[in-house]
C-alpha cells in the first residue's frame, strides 16, 4: 500500500495569529477538499515565523526558513496562499518565492546525479485573496515562480477569492 500524499499550504497572509484571515480561510477549504481525496495536510501561517530576507536556504542563525524549507522538501504538495495588495503579490509570498531561489545556486538542494532541483515530482497551486484587479497577476506570479523552481504546475492549480472570507 502506498502512502497518502502529502501537502504543506503557506499562508501567506500578513495578519498575525490569532487575528483571522481571508487567506487563512481561503486555505481551510482548500485542506478540506484535499482531505477529502486522502491527502494528509498542514497549514503553516508564514508570519508567524522569522523569514529573514535573502536567496539562501539559511541565511543566519534565528532564521526560521531552514524549517518551513524542510516543510516543502518533505511535503508531495506545496500550495503558496497569498492576499492581493494594491494590486500586487504579497510581501510575505514574495520573500517565500526569494527564499526559494536557493534552489538555483545551493548544489546541495539538487539531485547530484540528475541535477534536477528537489522540487521536481512535487505538484504546486496557489491561492489567492483579495481584489479582482490583482488576483490574475498574483497567480501568474507565483505559478510562473514554481515552475521556474522545477514544480510542476497542473492546469487550474490555483483558485482565487474577491471579497471578505
Amino acid at each position: 500500500m502506498t502512502p497518502p500524499l502529502h501537502a504543506v499550504i503557506f499562508n501567506c497572509t500578513l495578519k498575525r495569529e490569532p487575528r483571522e484571515s481571508n487567506t487563512e480561510v481561503l486555505c481551510e477549504k482548500a485542506e478540506i477538499e484535499l482531505r477529502k481525496l486522502g491527502v494528509e495536510t498542514d497549514i503553516v501561517r508564514v508570519v508567524s515565523y522569522n523569514v529573514l530576507a535573502g536567496t539562501s536556504s539559511n541565511e543566519s542563525k534565528g532564521d526560521d526558513w531552514p524549517m518551513l524549507f524542510s516543510r516543502i522538501r518533505h511535503a508531495d504538495i506545496f500550495i503558496l496562499a497569498s492576499l492581493v495588495w494594491v494590486g500586487h503579490l504579497g510581501s510575505v509570498a514574495q520573500r517565500v518565492i526569494e527564499r526559494l531561489d536557493s534552489l538555483f545556486h545551493e548544489e546541495e538542494l539538487a539531485d547530484l546525479e540528475t541535477g534536477q532541483f528537489l522540487t521536481y515530482n512535487k505538484v504546486a497551486g496557489a491561492l489567492v485573496t483579495g481584489n479582482e484587479d490583482g488576483a490574475h497577476s498574483s497567480v501568474a506570479q507565483i505559478l510562473w515562480a514554481m515552475q521556474e523552481f522545477g514544480f510542476t504546475v497542473p492546469p487550474n492549480a490555483n483558485s482565487y477569492w474577491v471579497g471578505p472570507a
